[in-house]
């Protein structure tokens, strides 16, 4: 299995960095695995799923969405090496391990 982490470059965390598990759940809330302290981040914003084919990102009915590359997710979307993830004010690149 690839690994993948996030690293935020843009954002109230700028250059921390998560490695992603089975599950990861991105937002507000502080039982986050992702805690986003941002006021235009939803409590439960979005969350990452690995799957046989490598990791997918869901948004969970966030107020003001979930991008990818700049494109709204509108159920889910796959994640590869490079991609730019947008939540509220936070922005994340996708990375290997």
């Amino acid at each position: 299995m690839l690994q993948l982490r996030l690293s935020i470059v843009h954002g109230p965390e700028t250059g921390k960095s998560y490695l992603l598990g089975e599950t990861t759940r991105l937002g507000r809330a502080l039982d986050n695995d992702i805690h986003i302290p941002d006021t235009q981040t939803s409590r439960y914003h979005a969350i990452i799923e690995h799957r046989e084919n490598g990791y997918v990102i869901r948004d969970l009915d966030s107020t003001n969405g979930t991008f990818v590359n700049g494109k709204r997710v509108d159920r889910e979307m796959e994640l590869h090496i490079g991609d730019a993830i947008t939540v509220g004010k936070t922005r994340f690149i996708v990375l290997v391990r």
